[in-house]
């Protein structure tokens, strides 16, 4: 049997119901002491150095290589958690029924927009 992986980018086949942004958001926290609300901001089919330059810029901080990698180490950190909490991975996103399709046929499904994130959310 063949085994099929799916790679999502902006959660077209996968929706993580927030968990992302909310793992951004506690670890920018923890970064900087201080609460951000990313709410705002658009990550859509951005990489997440892309992702993590834009939350740094917001907060003041220089978006350098190092502090870029901070901020990813400290998401992927707290990404497990997260998808736990609100209730783990939606198969499907706004891909319709493919999820669906996908899953009955034993299909291995897997969603995210950079290396990192790929220990997380597998």
């Amino acid at each position: 049997m063949k085994k099929v992986v799916f790679w999502d980018i902006d959660g077209t086949l996968l929706n993580t119901k927030g968990a992302g942004r909310l793992s951004m958001e506690v670890a920018i926290a923890e970064l900087t002491g201080d609460r951000t609300d990313l709410s705002a901001l658009n990550m859509a089919g951005l990489t997440d150095w892309d992702i993590c330059s834009r939350i740094l810029e917001k907060c003041n901080l220089e978006p350098t290589a190092e502090n870029i990698e901070q901020l990813q180490k400290l998401y992927i950190k707290h990404l497990p958690e997260m998808l736990l909490r609100l209730s783990g991975i939606c198969v499907g996103g706004s891909a319709g029924n493919f999820g669906e399709f996908a899953t009955a046929h034993g299909c291995f499904i897997f969603g995210f927009n950079r290396k990192y994130g790929s220990r997380g959310k597998g």
